[in-house]
């Protein structure tokens, strides 16, 4: 009885001699994915690219949320920095990215350790660079649409200097039959009205820029001439 159970031990043995097993490769974990959002609820587009351009000086606020459930990192590098705000809304994370430049442009990259099942999950957006722009004090006939045959208003100060410190410069822009511009040192740039309405006219105020980080100023006003 012992020798058949060794013999039949023994066939069993060599049954299996030279046979041929297929190991399954160890699963693998999915990727998390990271998906920025604005303040709003709207999701931005598909990286790199597909987020919001970043104006200087310009504070955006980011929120993002993983499918990892984990806490979002942000980093950056190019014209900006960022300031890590914290889990607001939970689970979202937060953070502030400021426009440090307007000609480098930023790069954010967000990144959340493994959870739910997924590995770690990373992406980069490029916020495309843009120029700050200018402020200029201007007077209270910029803001008007009519202006009337025979009288001169006051467009602004001379000089004229926009939030930078560059020189503003006013011009007619169209309609020189009915309105001209004098500049006046002691009563500053004046609009004078002129002929017989209807008619309409215009005028352009314009700056140099600042490079790299200010737009040049340009700002147009049309009126209606009137009685």
């Amino acid at each position: 009885m012992q020798t058949r159970i060794i013999a039949s031990a023994t066939a069993i043995a060599i049954g299996f001699v030279g046979a041929t097993f297929a190991i399954a490769p160890a699963a693998q974990a999915v990727a998390g994915t990271i998906t920025p959002y604005y303040s709003n609820g709207q999701l931005w587009a598909a990286p790199p690219t597909g987020g919001p351009s970043l104006t200087y000086n310009q504070k955006l606020t980011v929120y993002a949320r993983s499918t990892t459930g984990q806490t979002i990192g942000f980093s950056v590098s190019g014209g900006c920095s960022v300031e890590y705000v914290g889990q607001t809304p939970v689970p979202s994370s937060q953070a502030t990215v400021t426009g440090t430049s307007g000609a480098l442009d930023c790069n954010l990259t967000m990144t959340s350790p493994a959870g739910n099942g997924l590995d770690a999950a990373t992406v980069t957006y490029t916020l495309l660079a843009r120029q700050g722009g200018q402020g200029v004090t201007f007077g209270s006939v910029m803001s008007k649409t009519t202006v009337k045959t025979g009288k001169t208003y006051v467009l602004a100060a001379n000089p004229l200097k926009t939030t930078q410190g560059q020189t503003v410069t006013i011009a007619i822009n169209t309609g020189s039959k009915y309105c001209s511009v004098k500049k006046s040192s002691s009563k500053g740039w004046l609009l004078k009205v002129k002929g017989t309405p209807p008619g309409k006219c215009s005028v352009v105020a314009t700056s140099a820029g600042v490079p790299p980080n200010y737009a040049p100023f340009s700002r147009k006003q049309y009126w209606s001439v009137v009685k």
